[in-house]
């Protein structure tokens, strides 16, 4: 892994030579999951939330023998990853990602991103995105008319040097330091034109979550998997239904996880001290449940959590009450749209106003042919999410007509996101703000017992293997080196089942016996 600051900015996402220079000297073989060691009979777990995370937790877990009971409050699974189908002329359906839809990092050089190994495994096909040069980007000024590329060469190679210098400073700054502060003091070295400073700043806020005054320059700089941004082609969704199937290679058999129950939403995450761990639930008909459990494992999106809409009895420990208030939930909204035939330029991956409320990712180019996607500018996305459908599509065809005049045509079919304003995301996925700092992620991470000095003893040193220990997280917020990716979700799943594996290896004998003792008083 390589330092680096901000989503995209993981230094090697530009290096579209390193997984060809390793297969041309032999092809490479992704690497597997090794089994799991058994554990004792009865482990009762409860997955709240059926995203990436929870899915992968709940899937080792099954394999082990535990009974795993996966809610979900949607009518759906994925969480944020949602892949809906564009309809076209001639009965041409296009599946398009709402959410995410890159694996980050996806070079065959050790070490190698494991969603990226789970990806080849299951033969599901990748295409890497360019963010410079010709096939990077085709540029646009204030009045969204067509830069010639030699004009935005000069302002490309500044972006990259900023972003260096940048990485340099972020390690070493304050936390009270934005984004925006550092480029303001390392802009003036880079004695720039007005209209480059403009074209650099455009290129700065595409990247990030958030508005640049907002993200910590310390708390964004990472570490990242080296290689491109790749994007699934046949749709995100597959990565999920392999999951559920609990396959590991496109080999493998279908063994699909047993009791996922969607629109079933969780009020209440219950740890009594001498009573076994519970949820309350509510399914969509009104109708509410209790449900208990040896375990808990929460997938909740950071967003869902600082809305405080799942209680917790007892209250969260305050180190994890303060790590949730602090760290901040962005925003990515898309405006997907399948037309009838491409009007814009074919080969660059993204067309870049230097000004407005959209950048457009080309996703023709990456083989979803006739597919332009708008992404909603972070400073933008307030405003725009209360639109309605049809208010949105006439301001991102108002932007295109001007890009392409009488070239244009209209979409045959289109989509909104509004992630901010669907309850059980809250968001697109955490950040850094100014203030915080990364390890509110690790805060994030550790377990619960519901005990306060036992609680106050895990914050200190971590985690803790005792018997009252059996609330856990997981989810891309809970991952410190690879937050807001799918593949720190992905991780941070396979963290957590193990975590429960050693719980219960530890504890699980002595648990179901006392279970068997209670059920006989009873």
């Amino acid at each position: 892994k390589k330092a680096s600051a901000g989503r995209t900015a993981r230094l090697g996402w530009a290096r579209p030579t390193a997984r060809e220079a390793a297969a041309a000297e032999a092809p490479y073989v992704p690497k597997q999951d090794r089994p799991d060691a058994a554990i004792p009979d009865g482990l009762r777990v409860v997955v709240v939330g059926a995203g990436i995370s929870g899915l992968k937790a709940a899937g080792m877990l099954e394999r082990v023998g535990a009974q795993v009971t996966v809610l979900e409050a949607r009518d759906r699974t994925g969480g944020r990853i949602q892949t809906e189908c564009l309809k076209g002329q001639d009965s041409v359906s296009v599946p398009v990602d709402l959410g995410a839809s890159f694996i980050c990092g996806t070079s065959t050089e050790p070490p190698v991103n494991p969603l990226y190994d789970f990806s080849l495994s299951m033969g599901f096909t990748t295409r890497p995105k360019h963010r410079d040069g010709e096939l990077g980007n085709a540029w646009y000024d204030k009045e969204f008319q067509p830069l010639d590329r030699p004009a935005v060469a000069e302002a490309e190679a500044a972006y990259h040097q900023l972003l260096a210098d940048m990485l340099v400073t972020g390690e070493k700054s304050s936390h009270e330091l934005s984004i925006s502060d550092v480029v303001a003091s390392l802009e003036d070295k880079l004695t720039l034109g007005a209209r480059d400073k403009e074209l650099v700043c455009a290129y700065l806020s595409d990247l990030y979550v958030a508005p640049l005054d907002r993200l910590s320059m310390r708390g964004m700089v990472s570490t990242g998997y080296e290689g491109d941004h790749e994007l699934v082609v046949g749709g995100y969704t597959q990565v999920v239904q392999a999951l559920m199937d609990n396959r590991s290679t496109s080999k493998d058999k279908k063994n699909p996880l047993r009791d996922i129950r969607l629109k079933t939403r969780v009020t209440e995450v219950k740890l009594p001290a001498l009573a076994p761990a519970s949820v309350e639930v509510e399914t969509e008909s009104g109708e509410k449940q209790t449900i208990e459990a040896d375990v808990i494992l929460v997938t909740l999106p950071l967003g869902v959590l600082k809305k405080g809409s799942v209680a917790f009895t007892p209250p969260l420990p305050e180190y994890k009450q303060q790590a949730i208030k602090v760290l901040g939930m962005g925003t990515e909204n898309r405006v997907a749209m399948l037309f009838p035939k491409t009007f814009w330029p074919e080969k660059p991956h993204f067309l870049r106003p230097v000004a407005g409320k959209y950048t457009f990712a080309n996703l023709h180019a990456l083989g979803k042919s006739n597919v332009l996607c708008a992404w909603v500018r972070p400073a933008f996305v307030p405003e725009v999410e209360e639109w309605t459908d049809e208010e949105t599509l006439a301001d991102v065809v108002g932007v295109l007509k001007r890009m392409f005049g009488d070239a244009f045509v209209e979409p045959l079919d289109y989509k909104v996101t509004r992630w901010t304003k669907e309850p059980y995301s809250c968001g697109s996925y955490s950040y850094v703000p100014v203030g915080a700092r990364k390890s509110d992620y690790d805060a994030m991470a550790l377990p619960v017992s519901g005990d306060e000095a036992l609680d106050r003893k895990i914050a200190r040193g971590g985690n803790v293997l005792d018997a009252s220990v059996r609330l856990y997280f997981a989810g891309e917020a809970t991952h410190i080196q690879d937050s807001y990716t799918v593949h720190g979700a992905y991780m941070s799943g396979k963290r957590e089942a193990k975590k429960i594996m050693a719980y219960w290896r530890e504890f699980g004998r002595n648990i179901v016996q006392n279970r068997k003792n209670s059920n006989k008083v009873a």
